[in-house]
């Protein structure tokens, strides 16, 4: 069996990834994951104005030979 961990920073470009490996033989494992990649507040004086976050979409997926 192959075993298999794709990442990429949105959803959408996600699921491009996961749909060519569908076309060839590899199935889901479980559902997907997302975490905080970068987690940045940003200030204007001692005023919170903003917080940028970026994540990181993964899903399993494997292969039985």
């Amino acid at each position: 069996m192959k075993y298999k961990i794709l990442t990429d920073s949105s959803a959408s470009g996600l699921n491009v990834k996961v749909q060519d490996m569908l076309e060839i033989g590899w199935e889901v494992k479980g559902g997907h994951k997302v975490v905080e990649k970068h987690h940045q507040p940003k200030y204007a004086g001692s005023q919170h104005m903003q917080t940028v976050i970026r994540s990181e979409y993964s899903q399993t997926l494997i292969k039985k030979d």
